[in-house]
């Protein structure tokens, strides 16, 4: 710096800049030490999650020893001396961070050392002061169970959020701890005060908990009863956190997450987040505090306190209100089937408004008093719902009328008034969820009575539609990564892939290895199909330039469990009038032993593999009397629950390209392989040309799929091999992230914003004659898993928890 000696804050300011830096890069970070030098005068500056604190300018002319002293320490090699938390430790190749671990103390003081899922924080805070809260997604090493954990500052005045969380112990609808170290470290500490800590120095204790891991934000919901599930169960589980003396008072949407697909009733949602929680009985004096919270969700009262010099005690009303305020966000901006419709103006104000409590108090009071809602809303949601938000809405501001009246008029009675509504909690409480029961059980029996038959129809729009004999089944992700083992063995591939099912999949491949004998796991629910499968990754282009990684999401009726995206998987038998109905399942052979590449033991097996589609094809360039024209499409969902009509590449909704509009329940990938094999090769160079599809007059729905001869060329006759992969593109259909040019903003892993070019691959891995046996006994149209004795059925957790930590070191899940 300059030889002018800069003013303290105008020095720390600068010097922040760099901390904060630090804190974000270095994730592991507890405090960071810089040093300033000006001229020959130099400061030492201490960032923590207190604050700051700095020396007074040392001349390092005349104290040259203490300017080496400093120097030495802040470089010193002993990381904790220079802020770091060894507790998180990463492997680092070629200058990054491939793997890493994260070692925690456990039930009985032991350590635990668990494997990070993701080598970078799931979520991390970026401001240097304050709670500074980072989370971790580690898996257990004992049961491979992914579990979070959440590393945060807390004053040290208080309670301790495993306080609460210890109240909350096998609570239905609140997050449950598998452990915790409640002091890890205190900022006091860090700082060079001695025996005398000054009086506005505030101490903060570090702590970290781990948690069970649980699903999405409670407006990811596909369905107006899901969502009021969800929802109620979360009330439930404030109720009872609320008898056990624990009040949460941080109600939002962001702290109230989804339960897996297929929780019972009272664990279908989790509230979260118990760091502003305080011991509560109805006898409690802690006051509303407008710092805490989120404004969009803030009660009245809390909101108003702002400027009261006697703010009222935060109560379990106050609560209450913030889940109508939930309720409310959603019903205006989603529609019933959690379709982003749009930020209305009354939700835009409340926003806008938020650094003035006392207008946004206004605003909400203006809202509760209302007795309609716009048709723009209503018409999105059915009538039982809005009977719930209606009823729900007067309840509370019945009850706001009355603290209203209390803090403006002053009666003599109020303190009186005030404590009789909290010994009404329980009353409370079942008021309200008997408003959501009542909503939960109407919307129930009204899609029993209009949509039974619909509902069984639609198990699967392929099966449904066509009688023959098929096994169905879903398979997890196992890896996103840059591998095509097939298209460019070991070297990375130009683009990337998401795979899914036998572990042993690898950069190479070798035709000779014997994927089920190498394999410990597999992501697909069958156990005996250690196969691999893979596609393309679709993308979404930002207005700005950016791209996120389009979700994957579980297919329709592939349940019970919550798939981790993958895709669906069938084998079809063929069907008449076709010449042959044997099949050949694949095949592979023994041969002699073969030394590998890599000087691995040899294994004796060959398997089949093929490839469809053409990742840089750009155009519809295939005679459309051809097969392989309708090899790959896509449906275009209208809504998460019409899963459109016809056989895929043959419906109404289908196309080659991707949809040009938005879709309301997002896309679905259709892929058709081949289905007849030269008989005598189980692979070609180009990975397609020893196989072929049929040939013939085309099926009722358009298609020559189904019941169409095989080419002399390749007489023998497999299996049709189709996947389905399910793309979440709801996030992504408000209109104005849409191109201006009436484009769509999709694009493909391979740089591929058509369609045309979508693609797979499959290597063939089943065990021993299993699939061959499967084809033959289970010869049932409805293509759910459980019906099929040949084979064995793994739930969705083990599925899940077959997974591969990526290789190549780069961002595929988020923005990029």
């Amino acid at each position: 710096m300059e030889d002018e000696i800069l003013p303290p804050d105008e020095q720390l300011a600068r010097v922040a800049v760099y901390a904060r830096q630090l804190f974000i890069h270095q994730p592991n970070r507890r405090f960071v030490r810089v040093l300033s030098l000006t001229g020959h005068f130099l400061r030492l500056f201490h960032f923590d999650s207190s604050g700051a604190q700095y020396t007074a300018p040392l001349d390092i002319h005349q104290d040259p020893h203490t300017f080496v002293r400093l120097v030495l320490g802040i470089s010193s090699p002993n990381e904790v001396d220079i802020g770091l938390d060894t507790s998180i430790r990463w492997i680092v190749e070629n200058g990054r961070k491939v793997n890493g671990t994260l070692t925690s103390r456990g039930t009985g003081n032991t350590e635990i050392m668990y494997p990070l899922v993701d080598i970078e924080p799931l979520f991390s805070r970026s401001a240097i002061c304050g709670r500074c809260t980072r989370c971790w997604k580690v898996s257990d090493p004992a049961s491979g169970e992914e579990l979070l954990v959440k590393d945060s500052w807390k004053l040290a005045d208080r309670t301790s959020e495993h306080v609460f969380l210890q109240m909350a112990r096998d609570i239905p609808g609140v997050v449950q701890m598998v452990s915790c170290e409640p002091d890890r470290g205190q900022t006091k500490v860090f700082r060079s005060f001695g025996n005398v800590i000054p009086p506005k120095f505030q101490n903060r204790v570090e702590t970290r908990v781990i948690f069970r891991l649980y699903g999405q934000s409670i407006n990811k919901f596909t369905s107006a009863r899901e969502f009021l599930c969800s929802l109620r169960d979360a009330i439930e589980g404030h109720r009872q956190l609320l008898q056990k003396g624990a009040l949460h008072r941080d109600v939002s949407i962001q702290n109230i997450l989804k339960a897996r697909p297929g929780a019972e009733p009272g664990h279908r949602a989790i509230l979260i987040d118990l760091d502003m929680a305080l011991l509560y009985t109805a006898d409690s004096a802690v006051p509303t505090d407008w710092r805490i919270g989120t404004c969009l969700y803030q009660s009245i009262m809390v909101l108003r306190s702002r400027k009261m010099a006697e703010p009222l005690v935060h109560d379990h009303l106050d609560d209450l209100e913030s889940f109508l305020y939930v309720l409310s966000y959603v019903i205006h901006v989603y529609d019933s089937r959690g379709v982003f419709q749009s930020i209305p103006d009354l939700i835009q104000a409340w926003n806008d408004h938020s650094e003035h409590h006392g207008l946004l108090s206004s605003l909400k009071v203006g809202f509760l008093s209302e007795r309609s809602i716009s048709m723009e809303f209503s018409s999105r949601w059915p009538k039982p719902c809005l009977e719930l938000f209606h009823n729900f809405r007067r309840f509370i501001f019945d009850l706001v009328q009355q603290k209203r009246v209390i803090v403006d008029d002053e009666p003599a009675d109020g303190p009186a008034i005030l404590k009789s509504l909290r010994l009404c909690a329980e009353d409370h409480y079942g008021y309200v969820l008997g408003l959501f029961d009542k909503a939960i059980a109407t919307l129930e029996k009204d899609k029993a009575s209009v949509g039974a038959t619909a509902q069984l129809q639609a198990i699967d729009a392929l099966a449904a539609q066509q009688a023959f004999a098929l096994i169905r089944f879903p398979c997890s992700q196992l890896v996103t990564e840059r591998f095509d083992p097939l298209v460019t063995p070991g070297i990375v591939s130009p683009h990337l892939h998401q795979i899914v099912g036998g572990n042993a999949f690898n950069l190479s491949m070798h035709p000779d290895n014997d994927l089920p004998a190498l394999s410990s796991c597999t992501t697909c629910r069958f156990v005996e199909d250690k196969s691999n499968y893979w596609t393309a990754v679709m993308y979404f282009k930002h207005p700005n330039g950016s791209f996120i990684r389009v979700p994957q999401v579980a297919n329709h009726n592939t349940g019970p469990g919550y798939q981790n995206g993958g895709m669906t998987v069938y084998y079809f038998q063929p069907r008449a009038p076709t010449k042959n109905l044997n099949i050949v399942a694949f095949r592979k052979v023994k041969n002699s032993a073969v030394k590998l590449p890599d000087d691995t033991t040899s294994h004796e097996y060959q398997g089949f593999r093929m490839i469809v589609g053409h990742p840089n094809r750009r155009t519809n360039d295939i005679d459309p009397d051809l097969t392989e024209e309708k090899a790959t499409s896509f449906r275009c969902f209208t809504s998460a629950t019409d899963l459109g009509a016809g056989t895929p590449s043959a419906g109404p909704e289908d196309s080659f390209d991707l949809p040009k509009k938005p879709c309301g329940g997002g896309i679905r990938s259709n892929i058709f392989f081949p289905q007849c094999w030269d008989g005598v090769n189980l692979d070609s160079e180009d990975h397609s040309s020893h196989v072929a599809h049929p040939r013939g007059e085309k099926s009722p729905e358009g298609l020559q799929f189904f019941g169409t001869d095989c080419p002399d060329s390749h007489p023998v006759r497999l299996p049709l091999l189709f996947l389905e992969i399910v793309w979440d593109t709801r996030p992504f259909n408000d209109p104005a992230l849409w191109p201006q040019d009436g484009s769509q903003p999709f694009v493909f892993s391979m740089g591929d914003p058509t369609g045309f070019g979508q693609h797979a691959d499959y290597v063939f891995g089943w065990e021993g004659d299993s699939l061959q046996r499967a084809m033959a006994e289970c010869t049932g149209g409805d293509g759910i898993p459980t019906n099929c004795p040949a084979l064995t059925v793994q739930d969705m957790d083990s599925m899940n928890r077959c997974r591969l930590p990526a290789v190549v070191p780069e961002v595929v899940e988020e923005a990029c």
